[in-house]
């Protein structure tokens, strides 16, 4: 850029990104701090890790909150899911319920697990994108498109094996490959808080993952694998704790489910940890909206006037 624009040859360059992409913005300032001055990380994972039961909490800590009584049914309803499909009058009545395209199996395994993560889906969704509408509306969003709800976990890998980048499948496949030999960061309900209210732990396991990894990319790439992948990313990154970067703002919603990934805390003046009153994932690169919480107010100037003091005095 400074070859081809010569009059930039004194400016100071800022990063900035949200989700993975702010993760390269303090990556970026951490690796090469002679080229990027300044970095703005939004709802950045920074810390690999393997299996992230600490997200189905927050959803659930984010449904509690909003509402007592309807966080109560929601928990009865998985629960009754969960009795219901072990049974083959049940499993018919779900199938029906939720317009899923195959039977749902009679034994615990991949097609179960698929059920389970199409159930969550909408409210991880209402969560993480700090969702103003119902829930159904997410459902909408992610199912309501077709015919029926495809749980067929054969034809789902079958699908992301041959996929074109250039495909939906293909950007799926691409982010499945980052997380099984970068960063893990699977979603499970392997916690006694959660498992019991999302209808049981068993619900969202690792080992759903781990077969998805081997199943797509080869045997090679299972759970020893990405346990040894995310190791080496911590390694040379730093993770959320020995991040020794600087002049790097991250912020975070304490309704993003992986927020706990980020940098939350900091004893370097230069590093700036902002968390969010009740928002999810990267809601300070929104535009301002009159519904805008305190908080989010707070933190938007709180971000600008950082920046604007880095770039005045350094």
């Amino acid at each position: 850029m400074v070859q081809r624009y010569p009059q930039l040859a004194y400016a100071r360059w800022v990063t900035l990104g949200k989700s993975y992409g702010g993760n390269l913005a303090a990556w970026s300032r951490f690796m090469h701090p002679e080229l990027v001055s300044f970095a703005l990380s939004s709802s950045a994972p920074v810390q690999a890790q393997v299996a992230v039961p600490e997200f189905m909490e927050v959803v659930m800590n984010a449904i509690i909150a909003a509402d007592k009584d309807c966080a109560d049914s929601v928990t009865a309803g998985f629960n009754q899911i969960a009795q219901l499909i072990q049974t083959a009058a049940g499993r018919q009545s779900l199938k029906s319920a939720f317009n899923v395209c195959q039977d749902i199996d009679s034994t615990y395994g991949p097609i179960q697990v698929k059920f389970w993560e199409m159930l969550f889906t909408p409210y991880i969704e209402y969560v993480r994108l700090s969702g103003t509408g119902g829930v159904n509306d997410y459902y909408d969003m992610s199912f309501g498109f077709s015919t029926c709800n495809d749980i067929d976990y054969n034809a789902y890998i079958q699908s992301l094996g041959s996929a074109r980048y250039e495909t939906p499948e293909g950007t799926e496949r691409a982010w499945k490959w980052q997380q099984c030999t970068e960063f893990g960061q699977y979603i499970t309900t392997e916690s006694n808080t959660t498992g019991s209210w999302f209808g049981g732990t068993g619900n969202l396991p690792v080992w759903y993952y781990y077969n998805q990894c081997a199943d797509i990319f080869g045997g090679d790439y299972g759970g020893d694998f990405t346990w040894q992948a995310v190791n080496k990313t911590n390694t040379r990154y730093g993770g959320n704790r020995y991040l020794n970067s600087s002049y790097t703002i991250f912020v975070n919603g304490n309704y993003d489910p992986f927020y706990q990934l980020s940098v939350l805390t900091s004893s370097n003046a230069t590093v700036v940890p902002v968390m969010i009153d009740k928002t999810g994932q990267y809601s300070d690169f929104y535009p301002p909206y009159p519904n805008d919480n305190d908080s989010l107010k707070s933190a938007r100037s709180k971000i600008m006037t950082t920046l604007i003091g880095w770039l005045g005095g350094v």
